[in-house]
């Protein structure tokens, strides 16, 4: 008996700062530092369209691919300048998008909703990961709407639609 509660006192020693890890805050500061090897940002809802981007960092080249879906024509394969990550950097630290990570929340009672889903990849390893359905970080609205903005016209000029 006295085995078991030491054990699953020790198990919750160990899962509590690991949860807590997961779950923080980068600050600006940090994300200005880093360099992104891999970038995705999905988000939309079934009336409105869904938007769906990645790009990553390897071999000396930086690829973009995107793609659209329920009424938005966007289809993107292509080479662009390795320029767009630090532009998404700066955007991540001048919105303070490092304050989602770990966000994941859902509003399962509602249906055909709007989603969203973050991630990002870090040369250090380090990740940034959030996600969403009708529920969204505090400054979501404000960082999502810039992300989306320099995403399109980012973009744009590749578009095969």
């Amino acid at each position: 008996m006295k085995r078991s509660i030491i054990a699953k006192a020790l198990c919750l020693l160990l899962v509590i700062p690991l949860l807590v890890s997961c779950s923080q805050k980068i600050p600006a500061s940090q994300i200005e530092q880093a360099t992104i090897q891999e970038f995705h940002y999905s988000f939309g809802s079934y009336f409105g369209g869904y938007w769906d981007y990645t790009i990553v960092n390897a071999d000396g080249k930086t690829v973009l691919t995107a793609s659209g879906s329920n009424g938005v024509d966007l289809s993107v394969d292509s080479k662009i300048p390795s320029e767009a990550l630090d532009d998404i950097k700066t955007i991540l630290a001048q919105q303070d998008i490092g304050a989602w990570n770990g966000f994941s929340e859902r509003d399962d009672g509602v249906m055909d909703g709007y989603s969203f889903s973050l991630s990002v990849l870090f040369s250090d390893g380090k990740t940034l990961k959030a996600d969403g359905y009708m529920k969204y970080p505090a400054n979501y609205e404000a960082g999502s709407k810039v992300l989306a903005e320099y995403l399109e016209t980012l973009s744009a000029p590749y578009n095969a639609q």
